[in-house]
């Protein structure tokens, strides 16, 4: 008898949200088992509108947050 695998979700935060990080949270959406969860940026509406186009489920305008 086989035992049911639990399935976790690692929640990935991305401090600076320039090019690479579009990339980054692009792929990030393909990846079973796997969610942004928090976004830094120097701007709260800059990391605000990341969180919306990517569902991540915090923003914050302070990498310390994080």
């Amino acid at each position: 008898m086989k035992k049911q695998q639990k399935h976790k979700t690692i929640n990935w935060g991305i401090i600076g949200l320039g090019n690479i990080a579009h990339k980054f949270a692009t792929d990030l959406l393909t990846v079973e088992g796997s969610k942004l969860y928090a976004v830094a940026s120097r701007y709260q509406e800059k990391a605000d509108n990341f969180t919306l186009k990517y569902n991540a489920t915090k923003a914050y305008n302070n990498p310390l947050c994080i």
